[in-house]
């Protein structure tokens, strides 16, 4: 990965040593319920809550209800977020999915989380889904409880899992002869773009007008993307088509920049992604906000990714970059 910048404090910063220094565990309850019974409900699809333990009496185990040795209880941050879906929650639950420690693994369901797992077509062998305001009874001898906090370091062997669910899924059925596109990622012009960071628009319009004269001398389909059709959210699946066309991506941190996930990487990819550095820190730390991050920095071997950081006079309102550094990457 490269930093692309004037400010040779940015270019020396050791981004891998500081990620390395991010404590990756989940904060973790062991109960051990014997013959007893455990209620979770799920509090609006964003977590799961523990209730009381009840009496041995009351719940006694049976064939019918009993639902293992060994049960997991697991809270990911955001799963009502697309971008933590793909980057946090369901490289999470492939892994646990795919280990043989547990006999049951209950987490929070949301349409979001649904809809990729429908369009990706995983399938779980262990994961139960507690949906919205259900109340679940829980049954077996070992219960733990995972709550994964919102910034942690992501595990690259985790997200391979889901590049692999989502490479094999585009194979068998996405066909396209399109492989050269280049998108422009804008939250300046979406109702989904929820956290301000809007670029200035001067700035903005400057980096597009220099993305069409990049497009038009080499052959490459400019594209606009806000994550938004006709005024409402893109399907995920036209996301998915999208983005496994490009072959270069542009823009500031946000959701939409999580589509990188389904680039081809036999296209040889290039990314650019504006993210806090060294001067301002507008969201996140420096140089630990951006995707390549959070996806455990699988990209370091798939793609070509760099990092811009934000204009010294940037605001978590309203933000801007140094083209010239755009310019560079564009040689």
């Amino acid at each position: 990965m490269r930093i692309l910048s004037k400010n040779l404090q940015d270019r020396l910063f050791d981004y891998m040593g500081h990620a390395q220094n991010i404590n990756v565990s989940p904060k973790i309850a062991n109960i051990n319920i014997s013959q007893n019974a455990i209620k979770i409900k799920n509090i609006n699809n964003d977590y799961l809550e523990k209730s009381t333990i009840a009496g041995s009496g009351e719940n006694a185990h049976t064939k019918s209800n009993y639902d293992g040795d060994n049960i997991c209880i697991i809270n990911v941050q955001f799963p009502n977020n697309y971008g933590h879906c793909l980057h946090d929650v369901i490289p999470q639950l492939l892994y646990l999915d795919k280990q043989s420690k547990y006999d049951k693994i209950y987490t929070s369901g949301n349409p979001i989380l649904h809809s990729l797992l429908n369009m990706i077509q995983i399938k779980f062998e262990k994961i139960c889904f507690v949906e919205n305001k259900e109340e679940k009874l829980i049954m077996g001898q070992n219960v733990q409880i995972q709550n994964w906090p919102a910034y942690h370091k992501r595990d690259i062997n985790k997200t391979r899992l889901i590049k692999q669910e989502i490479d094999e899924f585009i194979k068998n059925n996405i066909k396209t002869e399109v492989n050269n596109r280049l998108i422009y990622c804008t939250r300046n012009t979406s109702s989904d773009a929820k956290h301000g960071r809007m670029m200035n628009h001067e700035n903005e319009k400057e980096i597009v007008e220099l993305l069409k004269k990049y497009c038009d001398k080499n052959d490459l389909l400019f594209t606009m993307f806000n994550g938004q059709e006709d005024g409402k959210t893109m399907s995920h699946i036209k996301q998915l088509k999208l983005f496994n066309e490009a072959k270069i991506v542009v823009g500031p941190h946000g959701s939409a920049m999580a589509n990188v996930i389904y680039l081809n990487p036999k296209n040889k990819p290039r990314v650019c992604e504006f993210t806090s550095g060294t001067e301002v820190q507008v969201h996140g730390g420096i140089f630990n906000k951006h995707y390549n991050f959070l996806f455990g920095y699988l990209f370091d071997e798939i793609y070509d990714y760099n990092l811009i950081p934000f204009s010294k006079n940037s605001t978590p309102e309203f933000t801007s970059i140094d083209v010239d550094n755009l310019k560079r990457f564009l040689i």
